[in-house]
């Protein structure tokens, strides 16, 4: 402790100056321009699409209940394989041809370049990412914009290297800087985006870089966040939604307690299914490697049919997680959860978690962030309707959105093992910190169950 004081102490009075902070300043908030932009437009356009075209095929309006159905439907089929098939083979065109580094979640070559030290990208990474990313992401695949925002921030800190060439150090700075901005403009969350840069790219082993990257980071994170606010004209809607359900819960009450323990337990498990189901895919598809083309077909395939049998479990997801909490809360008083409600959510968990997967591990260009937090949305929502068959008296609205809340922060931190950043995003986007305990508490009791597995090789047990 008193090492890392003295580490403080010496920065504080030697490393930081009126020129570094000025220089800092620049470099992070063009850096932030550029990032911010990127992820809006890509948020902008698929949200277009997806909302036009393909939400209206799977039956989603928001004004009517989910459809909580586990049955094939050959019409919804034929109607979502072409579009599937286009994003996913517009993509494998994109990754294969164009830029190789655009392929997967971007999550996974952002830690691995830095884990590395192969902090410069190409120029064209950042923008490439974006058309890579936008069909699969517009056309109903189960991926998100958060994983390729951090790709685009990583890769934007190259940009900006040779504007201000900058040195080895610096460009490492920029790096961990841009990471940060990319969640903070994909999330709306400065803070989460911040510590999210830090923890995710595990910059905290080392105690003075912490201080080093600290200032950069969270200038770069506001002005993404700002830009995104700017350009959607002023509003930004969380991408998780409680608007219009007041929260009172009891954080002292034993029946809410064990709703959130018994939450981190099937969070903990799941995350290890999670990930073993992520790298059997992984590994099965890299089997095909002779037949590139291959992968991304079957991946077309097989969502499409998880789409017609439980369209819950395709396209990014927060439509319908905010459907649900709403449909749920508004209907509570006179809503009891049958074991078929119980059975066909649960399998929409699975089916989510196989196509997030499949679609990931064929190489396609998406995100896995965002259908993380809704898988644990899911998740939350699940043991919501086991508690209501329970203890029916304590299963309000406040604790089905709290549950739904901490399941998604909680998935998310054990995958990605970001348990600070993660309560801090989800917490900022949904105002909901007087529950942070229980959330806390949940995450803690996931990670037990978890132990080291995560989608990343290097952390599996």
């Amino acid at each position: 402790m008193g090492s890392f004081l003295k580490t403080i102490e010496s920065y504080l009075i030697h490393g930081v100056t009126r020129a570094y902070i000025v220089r800092w300043f620049v470099i992070s908030a063009v850096m932030g321009v550029i990032i911010g932009s990127l992820v809006w437009i890509l948020g902008k356009a698929s949200n277009i699409i997806l909302r036009s075209i393909v939400l209206p095929i799977l039956g989603y309006s928001p004004n009517k209940p989910p459809p909580l159905v586990f049955a094939f439907s050959f019409n919804i089929f034929m109607k979502i394989l072409p579009l599937l098939i286009v994003g996913h083979i517009l993509s494998y065109i994109i990754v294969t041809k164009i830029c190789e580094e655009a392929r997967g979640s971007g999550c996974d070559i952002a830690f691995y370049n830095y884990a590395n030290r192969r902090y410069l990208f190409r120029l064209r990474v950042p923008f490439m990412k974006v058309l890579a990313t936008l069909p699969t992401l517009s056309l109903g695949a189960s991926v998100g914009k958060e994983g390729p925002a951090v790709l685009i921030g990583a890769s934007s800190s190259s940009v900006v290297e040779k504007i201000f060439r900058m040195d080895l150090r610096d460009l490492k700075v920029a790096y961990v800087a841009g990471v940060a901005s990319g969640i903070s403009a994909a999330l709306s969350s400065p803070l989460g985006g911040t510590v999210f840069g830090i923890e995710f790219l595990r910059v905290y082993e080392i105690e003075f870089e912490i201080l080093e990257v600290l200032y950069p980071s969270l200038v770069a994170s506001i002005v993404s966040y700002l830009t995104t606010v700017l350009l959607s004209g002023g509003v930004i809607s969380p991408v998780i939604s409680l608007a219009g359900i007041t929260l009172h819960l009891s954080i002292a009450n034993p029946w809410v307690i064990c709703s959130f323990i018994f939450l981190g337990v099937i969070v903990g498990g799941l995350t290890r299914v999670y990930a073993e189901v992520y790298h059997l895919f992984k590994a099965t598809f890299f089997k095909l490697k002779y037949s590139p083309v291959l992968p991304p077909l079957i991946a077309a395939v097989a969502v499409a049919f998880i789409g017609a049998t439980t369209p819950l479990s395709i396209t990014t997801g927060y439509d319908w997680l905010n459907n649900l909490i709403h449909y749920f809360s508004t209907s509570l008083r006179n809503f009891n959860p049958t074991t078929y409600a119980i059975m066909v959510l649960f399998l929409v968990v699975v089916f989510k978690i196989i196509a997030t997967s499949i679609t990931i591990a064929s190489g396609a260009s998406g995100g896995m962030v965002a259908p993380t937090l809704v898988t644990g949305g899911y998740i939350g929502l699940l043991t919501f309707l086991l508690f209501k068959l329970l203890a029916p008296a304590v299963a309000t609205s406040s604790l089905l959105s709290v549950l739904t809340i901490a399941g998604a922060a909680t998935l998310l931190g054990c995958v990605y093992r970001i348990p600070v950043a993660s309560i801090l995003i989800v917490s900022g986007m949904t105002e909901t910190w007087p529950y942070t305990p229980l959330i806390a508490l949940s995450m803690a009791i996931a990670y037990i169950v978890t132990g080291h597995w995560t989608i990343h090789p290097k952390f599996k047990h």
